[in-house]
């Protein structure tokens, strides 16, 4: 991008595809209640969006820099809300408030290192050696996030859907004239059908 473009306007306008990729991601996968999948997935487009970044140079094309900028959408629509459901999900009732806290706290922290490592990398101007230089701390970071993701086999129980135990020999039990049914706690009951003898022999 040129130094007469840039500035204009039109740099802001390039950013307006991730914003809308994240809308759609997160609108589309928000009803799935499962969280690893959602984070394995934004973490691995994050670790390729911070990867296309090395290839960027000041004759970029256009098109290229549409490209990442829709892969960047794609984690920023799953990660933050997969990140919130495995604090609702994983909390206690009487925490859940405090938890939520040290989300928003540690989000917070992650916006401190990244504007530290914007001006560490980016201090003497923006060009291209200090964008790489950039782009390789993001990747090292978010291959970090993504195998924190990959290791806690606790998201494995969020959102996974048990089938329902079905009875076995239910053939016998319609022979027999037996019947399960569920009090009202919830436990199953075996009743039995067969007619009553009269007392009288």
């Amino acid at each position: 991008m040129s130094a007469t473009t840039a500035g204009t306007g039109f740099d802001r306008r390039l950013l307006l595809p991730m914003f809308l990729t994240a809308i759609v991601v997160s609108s589309t996968t928000g009803r799935h209640p499962e969280v690893r999948r959602k984070l394995l997935v934004g973490g691995a487009t994050q670790v390729l969006a911070c990867t296309l970044l090395l290839l960027l140079h000041p004759a970029s094309a256009i098109w290229l820099l549409l490209a990442i900028v829709i892969v960047v959408g794609v984690p920023q629509g799953l990660i933050g809300l997969a990140n919130q459901n495995a604090v609702y999900h994983q909390s206690d009732a009487a925490r859940i408030g405090s938890a939520a806290g040290l989300l928003r706290t540690f989000m917070y922290l992650g916006a401190m290192v990244a504007s530290a490592a914007t001006g560490a990398f980016l201090g003497d101007g923006a060009d291209t050696v200090g964008l790489h230089r950039l782009a390789e701390f993001m990747v090292v970071v978010s291959i970090l996030g993504l195998a924190v993701a990959v290791a806690d086999r606790s998201l494995r129980r969020i959102g996974r859907r048990t089938p329902a135990a079905e009875p076995a020999d239910t053939g016998d039990r319609a022979n027999t004239g037996d019947r399960v049914d569920t009090n009202d706690h919830g436990n199953s009951v075996e009743r039995t059908d067969a007619p009553m003898r009269s007392g009288g022999g």
